[in-house]
């Protein structure tokens, strides 16, 4: 089933936490067609996977060159892959996005914190000396381009309803809270709908005991925690604190639950 989300049924999340917490994981279950923007390298490991929105079967994925136009939804992939590389793939892609002739629901940004590392060794390709002014570029660049994806998320021609993006996860100031550096930090995350944090939970056996063979779920936090920096516009619509193996197309469900139509 593929769920179908109207004009005013728009959201954006940032998604952060440990390495291999499942990040992805959650990005990946976004409503399809989406679009991931694969700074980190890593989403060729999703091919073969069972995908939860497909009754388990495999993730479907597509490559997308951003110097050729996107894929037609074709029926043969959910989620179109843009290896970025370096801030001119970025650059190639964005335009694309701000059409609306294009075929992507949602969008995926994987990750921020890795999004800036590689704007920092652009500067430093040009100049050794990574100065004060420098961090300024650096959030500008990032400001502007999560900005500008907001702004298509939230314009009614625009087809896309969905943006999520992930960050790698620091501890200062007695919470945890998204890894950037410079003055970012403090602004970039609370200009999302909602702030999530994902960690890998191990299960008690019946003896109330974590066994070394244990089975494990990720875990989203996605309402207010004194130790996290967690929270939302829409925490009302949450029965509960944490969902295990959580999925972003549910969510939409829950933070939509009245308007959401389906169609196979």
């Amino acid at each position: 089933m593929t769920e179908v989300f109207n004009e005013l049924e728009t959201a954006s999340f940032l998604v952060y936490g440990e390495t291999k917490h499942g990040k992805s994981s959650l990005l990946a279950t976004m409503p399809t067609p989406c679009v991931i923007l694969d700074i980190e390298g890593k989403w060729q490991f999703f091919q073969g996977r069972s995908n939860p929105n497909r009754d388990g079967q495999p993730f479907r994925l597509k490559l997308w060159n951003p110097a050729q136009a996107p894929p037609k939804p074709d029926g043969t992939w959910d989620i179109a892959i843009v290896k970025v590389t370096s801030a001119a793939v970025l650059a190639q892609t964005l335009p694309w996005l701000d059409r609306t002739d294009h075929p992507f629901v949602s969008i995926g940004l994987d990750s921020l914190t890795v999004g800036q590392e590689q704007g920092i060794e652009a500067i430093r390709k040009v100049d050794e000396d990574f100065r004060i002014q420098d961090w300024g570029a650096i959030r500008r660049r990032v400001l502007s381009d999560t900005s500008r994806i907001m702004t298509r998320v939230s314009d009614p021609a625009n087809p896309l309803r969905v943006f999520a993006a992930t960050a790698h996860s620091t501890f200062k100031d007695g919470k945890h809270r998204p890894a950037m550096q410079g003055g970012i930090q403090g602004r970039l995350p609370f200009s999302f709908d909602a702030i999530v944090f994902m960690k890998k939970a191990l299960m008690k056996n019946d003896q109330g005991m974590i066994a070394d063979d244990a089975p494990s779920v990720f875990r989203a936090l996605v309402k207010t925690h004194p130790l996290y920096v967690t929270g939302s516009n829409f925490e009302d619509r949450f029965d509960r604190s944490a969902y295990d193996n959580p999925n972003l197309t549910q969510i939409m469900r829950l933070i939509f639950p009245a308007a959401a139509e389906t169609k196979g």
